[in-house]
């Protein structure tokens, strides 16, 4: 029997933690900003940047190899959890405003990356939701004009979030932006595949795509977007970064109505241990909402970065 993508992210956020404040196994969002977002984390760099690799590994459609690893600084970038708080935001006074926002996709029960760029430097971060009650505050350890956000949805969010965002630095709060997110449901996707481990090491998911009447193209940190509108939604753990400090996921989805008919092929890459001694990994493909296979592995840390190649574990096609 299939199970379904629904039942599988609400057992995966189950065991990660991530979810437990949802409301009360309804389809209705709640009132308070936990009822959206269950967690929010923002990825700052505190030290040098990490070192640019002169070649880095860039698998690409037909014979994988292990190719170079990139070298990252003593410094990887540091998370901040945001912490919640009750009641209202901080007004508005002379801080810094936000130019620009942009979100990878969201989905129900899943994390995405959203970022934020300040008019100036900040280092306070307020995020909350339109008309219910509560905030979460970030709390940097240096300032910024940029920061990357991985906010995890609540299964139960609803289809329309109003978003509300606002940056404060030397001169108090800045000015609120608003926006409205419109998280999708994974069971409505056409494809939905997910790759989950087990620590800080950064682990790379791939979807190979080669359509009945069209050109293969290959979804991947590199290429995250496909040109019918296959994305990869998150890149977890990049440059030895954290992105979710429980369970870091990745996920390519395409959304209803989009996946063109062909063969699939998902490829799983050990980019770099970033300390670990070993790491696990799990996997799950969807399509149309049903699950059709999973698929695990695992690293020795290390050791596995000198021989690893990327690891074809699952192939289906659409018909």
């Amino acid at each position: 029997m299939h199970r379904s993508v629904r039942s599988y992210t609400r057992a995966l956020a189950a065991a990660a933690g991530v979810v437990a404040l949802a409301s009360c196994g309804s389809d209705e969002p709640g009132n308070s900003v936990k009822d959206y977002f269950s967690a929010v984390q923002a990825v700052v760099t505190t030290g040098a940047a990490p070192i640019a690799p002169t070649s880095a590994f860039r698998p690409s459609i037909g014979t994988k190899t292990k190719g170079d690893r990139p070298l990252f600084s003593a410094m990887p970038p540091q998370t901040i959890s945001g912490v919640a708080h009750d009641g209202t935001p901080p007004a508005a006074a002379d801080g810094p405003g936000i130019s620009h926002a942009e979100g990878s996709t969201a989905f129900l029960g899943q994390p995405f990356a959203y970022s934020l760029t300040g008019t100036a430097e900040f280092s306070k971060v307020y995020l909350w939701v339109d008309g219910v009650s509560g905030y979460y505050e970030l709390d940097l350890p240096v300032s910024v004009t940029l920061v990357d956000l991985v906010l995890q949805v609540t299964e139960n969010a609803g289809s329309s979030i109003d978003l509300e965002t606002a940056l404060s630095g030397s001169g108090g709060v800045g000015a609120v932006h608003s926006e409205t997110l419109a998280p999708r449901d994974p069971a409505d996707a056409d494809v939905f595949v997910t790759l989950n481990w087990s620590n800080a090491s950064d682990v790379d998911l791939h979807v190979i795509a080669t359509p009945t009447n069209g050109t293969p193209f290959e979804i991947d940190y590199e290429n995250d977007t496909s040109p019918d509108g296959g994305h990869l939604d998150l890149d977890a753990n990049p440059g030895c970064s954290t992105t979710n400090a429980t369970t870091p996921q990745e996920t390519i989805s395409w959304p209803h109505g989009t996946a063109p008919a062909g063969h699939y092929q998902v490829w799983v890459h050990y980019y770099a241990n970033c300390g670990a001694d070993a790491t696990t990994f799990t996997g799950t493909v969807f399509k149309k909402g049903q699950q059709v296979t999973t698929f695990n592995g695992s690293f020795a840390g290390p050791s596995s970065l000198d021989s690893a190649q990327p690891l074809l574990k699952a192939e289906f096609d659409i018909p």
